[in-house]
């Protein structure tokens, strides 16, 4: 009797250690649960920028030219510097595919600034007061930032006021039209603002009749060189992608 009273005992007590352990285990269990909807959700990757879009902008910037005339009596050639202040607008088209954008460009800038030449009988007055390019863009995406190669067309004007010792004078207005070709680097700054700079070259390639005297009719012709250095503003509209 003693015996079977002591083994229910021992049972019981094991049972009631088994249950002290199940409840435990599931106390533990609830807490860490508990601890994990405790947890904040992680942050969500923000996407990628695209450049998909068209865009309006300003500009502005510096341009060093260079000049060289010859005459035609033969009484010399030479060459001067014609740096001038630049200020603008541009609008334009970027289309990203992956990591590479390609779009188109037009812009129209004021150029500021003339310079005195004197080269054999002639002497005057020159100027640059327009220009005008038409160009494709094609750039690699690095998110945010893009690294872009650019060629077109450029159409110019030079104003001249030359006088030819001896002979007289005339004021010419000469329009020219040639290639261009550069690069820049863009950054966008918000979703729907980018800021750049830029580097363009351009040269008229043969030379231009920058004024004919006469008679005896003496030419004055001219080659025009521009390097440009612009900085610029665009407000871009996202396009369907």
């Amino acid at each position: 009797m003693g015996s079977s009273t002591s083994d229910r005992s021992i049972k019981r007590r094991a049972r009631d250690r088994l249950l002290l352990a199940a409840l435990a285990m599931l106390a533990a269990g609830t807490s860490a649960r508990a601890a994990d909807l405790a947890l904040p959700a992680p942050a969500p990757v923000p996407a990628a920028y695209n450049w998909t879009s068209v865009y309006i902008g300003v500009n502005g910037g510096y341009a060093a030219g260079m000049l060289t005339e010859t005459v035609s009596d033969g009484s010399g050639s030479g060459s001067v510097n014609m740096p001038g202040g630049l200020l603008g607008g541009q609008v334009g088209l970027d289309y990203q595919f992956g990591s590479i954008v390609v779009g188109g460009e037009a812009d129209f800038d004021a150029v500021f600034g003339s310079q005195t030449i004197a080269v054999g009988t002639a002497s005057g007055t020159e100027q640059m007061p327009w220009l005008g390019t038409l160009r494709a863009r094609l750039g690699v995406a690095f998110d945010r930032f893009l690294v872009y190669g650019t060629a077109g067309g450029v159409g110019a004007e030079v104003w001249s006021n030359v006088n030819v010792t001896g002979i007289g004078s005339a004021q010419t207005r000469q329009t020219f039209g040639t290639w261009t070709a550069g690069g820049g680097l863009e950054y966008a700054v918000t979703n729907n603002l980018s800021a750049r700079v830029e580097y363009l070259y351009f040269g008229s390639g043969s030379d231009l009749t920058l004024a004919s005297v006469g008679p005896p009719t003496v030419n004055v012709g001219g080659r025009v060189q521009e390097n440009l250095v612009r900085a610029g503003l665009n407000l871009r509209l996202p396009i369907p992608h």
